[in-house]
């Protein structure tokens, strides 16, 4: 996906998997370096109208439109 590839290019980022979840949700899992500010790179993300609609200590979720092709 389109997102996937712009989330594994921001800065600090060292890998990303996607896994299906529900239909129409997809599960990302990042590893990235220490004092990665993920939340504002995602926010940041060009096209995508990423918001995060919940966040936890583990991880938050994002709602995401990937743009038209």
């Amino acid at each position: 996906s389109a997102f996937k590839g712009a989330l594994s290019q921001l800065p600090g980022i060292r890998s990303v998997s996607v896994s299906s979840g529900e239909p129409g949700v997809f599960v990302f899992a990042v590893s990235h370096d220490p004092g990665v500010d993920i939340d504002s790179g995602v926010a940041g993300l060009p096209g995508f109208a990423a918001r995060i609609t919940d966040a936890t200590d583990d991880g938050f979720t994002v709602v995401a439109h990937e743009p038209a092709a």
